[in-house]
């Protein structure tokens, strides 16, 4: 019952920073395209006459607010998975796991290096 809890409680938080970061750019985006094909000059009541919402709201609610949500996925992954918390320390305690070595190979023209992995 633990485990569907937690899963459960994951989906949610997910979808909830999913909503919240995206809901600006789906209403800004229903808004312009109502404003642009009704032609009503009050409808949206002025809201693209203000200076910021004209050219500050687009680039906030598409650029801004879904990088977020870019970055909150990562965090979220680490604070609620076990196992991504366990990769993620695996990954970063064993650095010298993967180390490139120089050495040399004979070559037809002469001498070269090449690079070998060590794992």
């Amino acid at each position: 019952m633990e485990k569907i809890y937690r899963a459960s409680m994951t989906i949610t938080l997910f979808t909830l920073i999913f909503l919240v970061c995206n809901v600006p750019y789906f209403v800004n985006m229903i808004l312009f395209a109502i404003y642009v094909n009704i032609h009503y000059p009050d409808y949206p009541p002025g809201i693209y006459k203000s200076y910021f919402m004209y050219y500050y709201s687009f680039p906030l609610s598409k650029v801004v607010f879904i990088s977020l949500n870019a970055a909150c996925n990562p965090i979220l992954y680490f604070c609620r998975m076990t196992d991504f918390q366990k990769w993620l320390k695996n990954l970063v305690l064993k650095t010298n796991i993967r180390r490139f070595t120089l050495t040399k190979s004979t070559s037809v023209g002469g001498e070269a290096f090449s690079a070998r992995c060590c794992i």
